[in-house]
């Protein structure tokens, strides 16, 4: 499972590298999510090591996670990715999920 989540993660960011907005659409992203429970400790492992927006996977895997703004948008936010990720993984450890 480890490979093919490396493997849909940089498709997945190599097509956002083309675009202003962040595709949670995108095959590779859906692939992710379908992934669900499985790739948690990596997503939590990777934004801990490196605010990336990969923890998107975890808002559509868990619907009971941290409080993020609401905005459809995440361009405005930007500046808010390193503190967004901080949260999941303050959320991770207080679920327990080790990685």
């Amino acid at each position: 499972m480890s490979n093919l989540y490396e493997q849909k993660k940089r498709e997945w960011e190599k097509h956002q590298r083309l675009l202003s907005w962040h595709d949670r659409k995108h095959e590779a992203f859906l692939a992710l999510v379908a992934m669900g429970d499985a790739i948690v400790p990596n997503i939590l492992r990777d934004i801990e090591r490196e605010p990336n927006w990969i923890f998107l996977a975890l808002s559509e895997i868990y619907q009971d996670g941290p409080d993020l703004p609401d905005l459809p948008d995440l361009r405005d936010v930007a500046g808010q990715l390193r503190p967004m990720c901080e949260r999941w993984v303050v959320w991770g450890r207080e679920k327990g999920i080790t990685w």
